[in-house]
């Protein structure tokens, strides 16, 4: 090799596949020089690569493509990242990718051209975000999920005055949120969820007054939320869950265009209830769980007319439940366990025909249990154990088919004997009657629920045998019951 003119080299390796070429840089030191020069990168790319169009979108394949390395990899050559950039991409407005890849490289603050960056996929291994990205002036999308980014987020990110969406959710980022983010006036999307972060929430994200959608949750966050969030009159979703925030919730009156807030698995405290004053016109979602929240539910409640989900478990309500919360007509999830609520189940439920799942356990409620929730047509979970209710099961005959699967009644005060119109629930999966004062025989209707698999009668005043309808094809399908009150466990045994 070393007769031949270095011009007839370069002519010979100019012809060698790009993704081969930079492992000759080892061979020697002419193999070297040659290959790092610009010019020969840009001649042996023109060879082998057509220049995309305006928006690129690589197909998914488990091998690797020209684009991935000689623009993604970290391992090509950076004179071939860059002339590739120069060449090919600084034209190209966007990028989509769902693919598996490597690291991105530094080298794509060099597509000057581009709006939109949308990496969905998984990185073999973790990587800081490039801080090169924060001089794509053009940017208005940038979405890099599922990536393991790790590192900070570049405060560099404030920079880009045209971005509309930014989202780094489902990565491994830690630090604090920058402050600088609250000079994107025109972010409309802002969602940085499921990563390390910590610290404050910045109260400069008050400023962001486009914003619609602002998702922090699943984080490490601390503090109180700021009330200058209070101000985001555009916003549609507010998702703070799963972090450490304490504190009460700030003033949202103004907030009319939210529908979904969740707030729950948090540290917070004061009135949950002060966010249904009634201004909140379109909220359909409200999940404020696993809080230390206090107070009572209020009549106001029904004013938000539109609200389709209610969380408040685990909390420390205590009050009665508000007659008016029968004018939630839309609502199908009702979550209130765990709370300190007392009196009386409202009979204004019958009226949530909608109503998919319904928890009010682990409560001190009392009296009956209003015969309409037992007709409500969706209902589909209904958990009402561990309170003091009392009075028989009101369950009548119908013709009417129900779509009930999960029924808990247990740890009550519940008396009188099983109904045999239980068989009207023909989807039951999991039936649980035990801990209360039930007595009498279980009927033979139960052995009719061929879709049973979990059944607990345990702990009542129950006598007689086991009945007949439970013949070996049924008890099969049953994984889980328990009938150990002692009159029928010999029952069972003599059968």
């Amino acid at each position: 090799m070393e007769a031949l003119p270095t011009e007839s080299i370069q002519d010979i390796l100019e012809w060698i596949d790009v993704r081969t070429i930079a492992r000759l840089r080892l061979v020697c030191k002419l193999f070297n020089t040659i290959i790092s020069s610009d010019n020969f990168a840009r001649t042996n790319l023109a060879h082998f690569i057509q220049p995309p169009s305006g928006h690129f979108q690589p197909t998914n394949s488990s091998k690797p493509t020209y684009w991935e390395n000689l623009f993604i990899l970290r391992r090509t050559p950076q004179n071939y990242q860059r002339v590739f950039i120069s060449q090919h991409l600084s034209r190209i407005k966007k990028i989509d990718w769902q693919v598996e890849m490597q690291v991105l490289s530094p080298v794509i603050g060099l597509a000057k051209s581009l709006e939109r960056l949308h990496i969905l996929g998984k990185y073999p291994t973790a990587s800081p975000i490039p801080s090169e990205i924060g001089t794509l002036a053009n940017l208005q999308v940038l979405a890099i999920q599922n990536c393991r980014l790790t590192g900070n987020i570049p405060d560099c990110f404030g920079d880009l005055a045209k971005l509309t969406l930014l989202n780094l959710s489902n990565n491994e980022l830690v630090g604090c949120i920058p402050e600088s983010l609250g000079k994107l006036q025109k972010l409309i999307v802002l969602c940085l969820d499921h990563n390390q972060l910590s610290g404050e929430i910045p109260s400069v994200l008050g400023n962001l007054v486009e914003l619609t959608d602002l998702c922090l949750q699943n984080n490490q966050l601390v503090g109180v939320i700021p009330d200058s969030l209070g101000c985001l009159k555009s916003l549609g979703i507010l998702n703070l869950s799963s972090n450490k925030l304490a504190g009460v919730i700030p003033n949202l009156t103004e907030l009319k265009n939210l529908e979904f807030l969740l707030l729950h698995n948090n540290h917070m405290k004061g009135s949950a209830m002060s966010v249904v004053s009634g201004n909140l016109v379109k909220l359909t979602d409200l999940y404020l769980s696993n809080n230390n929240f206090i107070g009572s539910i209020h009549n106001t409640i029904d004013k938000n007319s539109f609200l389709e989900v209610v969380d408040l478990s685990n909390n420390f309500l205590s009050s009665s439940l508000p007659d008016s919360i029968g004018n939630l007509t839309t609502l199908y999830q009702l979550n209130l366990q765990n709370n300190r609520l007392y009196g009386t189940i409202p009979t204004s439920m019958e009226l949530l025909v909608t109503l998919v799942w319904l928890d009010i356990s682990g409560n001190n409620m009392t009296g009956n249990i209003p015969q309409g929730i037992f007709n409500l047509p969706n209902l589909d979970h209904l958990n009402l154990s561990k309170n003091q209710l009392t009075g028989e099961l009101p369950i009548v005959s119908t013709a009417t088919p129900f779509s009930l699967v999960h029924l808990n009644l247990s740890h009550n005060s519940l008396c009188g004997e099983i109904p045999t119109a239980i068989s009207r629930f023909a989807g039951l999966k999991e039936l649980y009657l035990d801990s209360n004062r039930l007595s009498g025989q279980i009927p033979e209707s139960i052995g009719l629920l061929n879709n049973l698999v979990k059944l607990s009668v345990t702990g009542n005043q129950l006598s007689g045998n086991i009945p007949d309808s439970f013949s070996e094809s049924v008890e099969t399908k049953l994984v889980n019951i328990d009938l150990s009150d002692d009159a029928l466990v010999e029952n069972k045994d003599q059968k």
